[in-house]
C-alpha cells in the first residue's frame, strides 16, 4: 500500500492552527527547510527500496523527525502530533486516541531521545486501527 505523504503547505496550515501564527509568516522561518526534510523522511528510499516498512514505522519516523528537527520557533511537539493525526487520517487509518497525558509523555520522550523508534512504532501500532 502506498503511503500518502502530506506536503509543506499542509504542515504550515496545521502549524498555523496550533500556534495561532499565520502560515505565510511561518513559511519564512529559518527552520522551514527542516520541516520539509522531516515530511519527506517516511517515504525515503534508495533504488526503489523503501527505508521504512509498514505504516506505523513511517508514522514513527515522521513524528521523530518533526520533533527532533525543531522547524518551528515553538510548539514543535504539538504541531508534530496534530500533523501525525492528519497523516493517519489521510492514509485511511483511525487513531484510537490515547489519553492526553500519554500523548504528552510520548512526545516529551521523543524530544528528549528517551524512546526508540521501535518503542514509538509499537505505541503507534497499539493506537492505530482501520478507518
Amino acid at each position: 500500500m502506498t503511503t500518502h505523504c502530506l506536503d509543506l503547505a499542509d504542515f504550515l496550515i496545521i502549524a498555523e492552527k496550533v500556534l495561532g501564527i499565520e502560515a505565510k509568516v511561518l513559511a519564512k522561518g529559518v527552520g522551514i527547510d527542516l520541516a520539509e526534510s522531516a515530511l519527506c523522511a517516511p517515504s525515503a528510499s534508495f533504488s526503489g527500496v523503501e527505508f521504512y516498512e509498514g505504516f506505523p514505522r513511517k508514522a514513527a519516523i515522521l513524528v521523530k523527525h518533526l520533533i527532533k528537527n525543531h522547524p518551528l520557533p515553538d510548539g514543535n511537539k504539538r504541531t508534530a502530533y496534530a500533523y501525525f493525526r492528519e497523516f493517519v487520517f489521510r492514509n485511511n487509518y483511525c487513531w484510537q486516541t490515547a489519553t492526553s497525558d500519554d500523548v504528552v509523555a510520548i512526545m516529551v520522550r521523543v524530544a528528549s531521545d528517551d524512546i526508540t523508534i521501535d518503542e514509538l512504532t509499537e505505541w503507534i501500532s497499539a493506537h492505530l486501527g482501520p478507518k
